[in-house]
């Protein structure tokens, strides 16, 4: 039982218009814990020869399980990518209600949240 974790990941591909449904494995998420520990588990089998700014560079929206709860510090999410600054990896933080209301509709990433291909 996967507790924190709705069980899937909605991937979308903004080239081609189409959206994919995939399934959160467990064991992902044991070892991947966490919005920065599910970005960096979504973007490292990505070919990381293309340029920060070119349609095939990835984009990770990811949210940790306890985002949408009542725990302090929990209402942020991560967003990652190939960093234009440094060609390696770029993950950014924000709070708000984005990442609960993402969480709340039932969507969390490929190991928690929306990817964007």
């Amino acid at each position: 039982m996967m507790y924190g974790y709705g069980g899937k990941l909605l991937k979308v591909s903004l080239s081609t218009k189409t959206f994919e449904i995939e399934k959160l494995e467990e064991d992902v998420v044991r070892k991947f814990f966490g919005g920065d520990g599910l970005a960096g588990k979504l973007l490292q089998d990505m070919d990381w020869q293309p340029d920060p700014f070119d349609p095939k560079n990835r984009l990770a929206f990811t949210v940790g399980p306890l985002e949408g709860t009542s725990a302090p510090c929990c209402s942020r999410y991560v967003v990652a990518a190939k960093s234009p600054l440094t060609g390696l990896w770029g993950e950014a933080h924000a709070a708000g209600f984005w990442g609960s209301e993402l969480k709340l509709a039932g969507w969390e990433g490929r190991e928690p949240c929306l990817f964007v291909d």
